[in-house]
């Protein structure tokens, strides 16, 4: 099992966290953990303020499963926010 960890700053708009799996790869779990800068909000490449689900300050995690050509997107609702991902393959 491969293990990636990566940090990604979530902006205003719509940002890419995870990637889309090529259709040969097995499914994956991923861990995104927040820090205390910004409420994020998780979702697909459409995610929102509005449609995301929230993830609440100081800090906040999440676990999800991912199979072939799911990606996961963020957004923030004022300013950035610093994450932290690892994701198993």
């Amino acid at each position: 099992m491969a293990i990636r960890s990566s940090v990604v700053t979530v902006l205003t708009t719509p940002t890419l966290i995870v990637s889309a799996l090529s259709a040969t790869v097995h499914d994956r779990r991923i861990i995104i953990l927040t820090g205390a800068s910004a409420s994020l909000f998780v979702g697909g490449e459409d995610v929102s303020v509005a449609n995301g689900f929230p993830m609440a300050l100081p800090a906040a995690q999440v676990t999800l499963e991912l199979g072939p050509g799911d990606s996961v997107f963020g957004i923030v609702a004022a300013g950035s926010a610093t994450i932290n991902v690892i994701a198993t393959r």
